[in-house]
């Protein structure tokens, strides 16, 4: 009787184990299935919130072929083009589009801090 409560205790944390590990998919690296104005709004939204609200732009061919971009911040120049002091302050920022279940996602990497895409399509690669 002892050895069925104790083979019963390990089918059950056995059990139990594999639906947490069920329901927690594991990110992975994604690409964009379509670069449109709601992916665009939703990334642009994201990495301007993660540099505290600076404006930034992307290209349309972010995150086609590949899940990591550099953002980096506009510089004060001269007319000449040249920065002031002859120096950048700031180093570029760097992302990855993610996805976990269905769920894309950008992961800052300087941070670790992840922003959901609402309404973002994307591909695992």
């Amino acid at each position: 009787m002892k050895i069925l409560s104790i083979v019963s205790l390990v089918v059950i944390t056995f059990t139990l184990m594999a639906c947490k590990t069920m329901t927690q998919a594991e990110p992975v690296k994604a690409l964009l299935i379509e670069m449109n104005e709601t992916a665009q709004l939703q990334i642009v939204k994201a990495i301007s919130t993660s540099m505290n609200g600076k404006s930034v732009k992307i290209s349309d061919a972010s995150f086609s072929s590949d899940n990591r971009i550099s953002v980096a911040t506009n510089m004060t120049a001269t007319f000449e083009g040249n920065p002031i002091n002859g120096r950048v302050s700031e180093l570029p920022q760097h992302y990855q589009l993610m996805m976990r279940g269905n769920a894309c996602y950008l992961l800052h990497e300087e941070t670790a801090t992840e922003y959901i895409l609402e309404g973002v399509s994307c591909k695992a690669m």
